[in-house]
């Protein structure tokens, strides 16, 4: 690192500021009333090049050791650093090309903690590289400004140009998977990065891929990962593991969910910064003296007199003190689908998900008059003031955002309030943990569509996905004919029960749409994947051509039984309905199917499953027991009982299924078959509805 020139400072100075850098403690106190002089003197007199780089360097001395930005400063310590960047900077507006002056502001907050706008940090280092080449650390930070900011092309110039042996093989192949998901190529993204983790020798090593996974990981997986050994392959196989797993749970095409990742931080770093001001003030807790570091006349979080102090208490520091709490939830779902100004007092972030929206509210922190205003979340636990601009998207929430407690309100109209805002606490509060401790988003859709998707077993080998979906929801084109054509993209996932993608599918599917056809209708589908026997995880997405409207589902366990009658097994039990309009052909016979999963009481309801494992001659008693889904039942509403003598090893079992004695409600369908010599039993369950 190239040393800040010291010709401004006396000879005491100088000496005592050697003796800091040295370990000096004691020098420090004698110091202290040099550097508030000279700090004085920067107020009063002309500024050069020369001062500014001196004040830089004594009141870095004052601030030693500096902090990690990743943890909290010393006390005190941010009241010499904040002058100190400030001294750099004017040393930059002096001379863009001066490289201490750039290396020590790296030091003091490296990318992508930001000391200046990005734009402007990027120029300073763009001036300095065209005067000659740039130290390797400073040469990684102007990388990833030109990655984030700049130019993709200059950026792989600036990373190819660095030496081979300058940067661990696993952290200069990471960069490479970055830059090049950044430039689209996203097999050759996928290439580096396992290269990258397979070259993973140490916890160095290991760091930049484990600081991906820790935005998204659960408490179970930071837990594993922090116990694993960074060599021996061990990280390379989980962070296979831990991609996979997340492909699997949001039907993505394998690898995608990484390359997605990556497209999310520098989407955050782009929009969600922390502190765009950038100086070493990100992520400090508040206080008076942080006003030093800003640049600004207020602190970054200053007590709004018109809110509860609840609120400021549970505004919380960003985990990593790079992005805001808003870039913090585009690392989990991506970018917002909808963003809704509320003015300069609040902003919603509104994400589309196939179980509903995902809606969470900013307010502004900053003192009314302010030019610069910073987003927090507010009500961690509690919705305060900012609680109005959400009625407009929930009007359930509008209560909270009025006056509850209004002492003319006497009695039941009184208690009723209190009720209806405490039920609105606990929705909002239960929106904040799923936004916080969920992520995804299987693909991007700007609405939801109201889809029913369904997944079974089939024995042999496959699985079978129906659908149902809205046709008003559907974009069509007309034909020729008058009729309305919707196609949709269908993608089906397919893990085993450790997370491990077996097959990933993509179809399309169209409808002709007759002319005339009332509101309301639906088209319905099936599409077969084939998969060999197990038990599975089945993710899918189905959405329009235009990604403008979609829907995903995951059903868990998922039984692909086997046909070698080698173990007594029970295939998924399919419940179709007669006159649905929608069958599929399994081994030279038609099952019928129900894409609504909806039955009327007066619906016939053949149910249809395979066994396989019997002994030929052998009877099975079967049982069919529907039960009432809600409450905690003791007994089923309705019991079918037959026995059946085997055949063959495998054999299908069919029956005719009845609701005229049920009411309208869900219910859980259990089918049961017993051995009656060995009594080994297997059982399925599924749920309906009946409408």
């Amino acid at each position: 690192m190239h040393p800040l020139s010291a010709q401004t400072l006396s000879p005491d100075a100088e000496r005592l500021v050697v003796r800091v850098e040295a370990g000096d403690a004691a020098a420090r106190k004698e110091l202290m009333p040099l550097v508030r002089r000279m700090m004085i003197d920067w107020v009063e007199k002309p500024r050069t090049l020369l001062g500014a780089q001196a004040l830089a360097r004594a009141t870095l001395a004052m601030a030693m050791p500096i902090t990690p930005l990743t943890e909290r400063p010393r006390e005190g310590e941010i009241d010499w650093r904040g002058p100190a960047v400030k001294a750099l900077r004017t040393a930059l507006s002096f001379d863009s090309t001066d490289v201490g002056s750039l290396g020590t502001l790296e030091r003091i907050a490296p990318y992508p903690f930001v000391w200046a706008e990005p734009e402007a940090e990027l120029e300073h280092f763009r001036a300095a590289a065209r005067k000659g080449a740039l130290p390797v650390t400073l040469a990684m930070s102007h990388f990833g400004l030109e990655l984030e900011f700049g130019n993709l092309a200059e950026a792989r110039r600036i990373l190819d140009g660095i030496p081979r042996d300058a940067l661990p093989l696993a952290h200069r192949l990471r960069r490479e998977a970055e830059l090049a998901f950044a430039e689209g190529e996203t097999s050759a993204g996928l290439q580096r990065y396992r290269e990258g983790a397979a070259a993973i020798r140490s916890r160095d090593d290991a760091e930049p891929y484990f600081a991906d996974v820790r935005w998204i990981a659960t408490d179970a997986e930071l837990d594993t990962l922090e116990a694993l050994r960074p060599d021996g392959g061990e990280a390379a196989e989980w962070l296979e593991r831990f991609w996979e797993r997340r492909d699997l749970a949001d039907a993505r095409a394998p690898g995608s969910r990484l390359s997605e990742q990556f497209a999310r931080w520098r989407s955050g770093l782009q929009e969600f910064r922390w502190d765009r001001d950038g100086s070493t003030a990100v992520g400090t807790q508040p206080g008076t003296d942080a006003a030093q570091e800003t640049g600004y006349d207020g602190v970054p979080f200053p007590m709004e007199t018109g809110a509860a102090r609840v609120s400021y208490y549970n505004r919380y520091t960003p985990v990593n003190r790079v992005l805001d709490d808003r870039g913090r939830l585009v690392m989990r779902h991506g970018m917002p689908t909808r963003r809704l100004s509320g003015g300069l007092g609040s902003e919603m972030l509104i994400w589309v998900r196939p179980e509903g929206p995902l809606v969470v509210n900013f307010a502004h922190p900053a003192k009314e008059g302010a030019v610069q205003f910073r987003f927090g979340m507010l009500a961690r636990n509690m919705p305060m003031g900012d609680i109005m601009t959400l009625c407009r998207y929930d009007a359930s929430l509008c209560v909270v955002a009025s006056k509850i407690d209004d002492p003319r309100a006497v009695g039941a109209r009184r208690n009723n309030a209190r009720y209806v805002a405490q039920l609105t606490l606990e929705k909002y509060t239960a929106a904040r943990i799923d936004a916080e401790t969920s992520d995804g988003n299987p693909e991007r859709f700007t609405k939801a569509l109201d889809g029913i998707i369904q997944a079974y077993g089939i024995p042999g080998g496959g699985v079978l996905v129906v659908a149902a979906l809205p046709i008003d929801q559907l974009p069509a084109s007309e034909t020729a004919s008058g009729a309305r054509r919707a196609t949709t993209a269908w993608r089906v996932v397919v893990g085993d029960p450790s997370g491990r993608i077996v097959v990933a599918r993509d179809t399309i599917r169209s409808w002709n749409i007759p002319a005339g056809t009332p509101k309301g209708g639906l088209v319905t589908a099936y599409w077969t994947v084939l998969v060999p026997p197990g038990d599975y995880s089945v993710a899918v997405v189905i959405g329009d051509t235009l990604h403008a409207r979609g829907a995903s589902s995951r059903i868990e366990g998922v039984p692909v039984i086997s046909t070698n009658g080698k173990a007594f097994r029970l295939s998924d039990p399919i419940l179709g309905k007669t006159g649905s309009g929608l069958s599929f052909m399994h081994e030279g016979r038609a099952i019928a199917l129900n894409p609504v999963n909806v039955w009327g009481r007066d619906d016939e309801a053949p149910l249809q499953f395979e066994l396989d494992g019997l002994v030929v001659s052998r009877e099975y008693g079967v049982e069919v027991e529907i039960w009432q889904r809600d409450g905690k039942p003791k007994s089923p509403r309705t019991t079918i009982r037959w026995t059946t003598t085997a055949t063959a090893i495998h054999q299908r079992e069919m029956k005719v299924l009845s609701f005229r004695e049920l009411g309208k409600d869900d219910y859980r369908l259990v089918v049961r078959v017993r051995d009656k010599v060995s009594g080994g039993v297997v059982e399925r369950s599924r749920f309906v509805s009946v409408r």
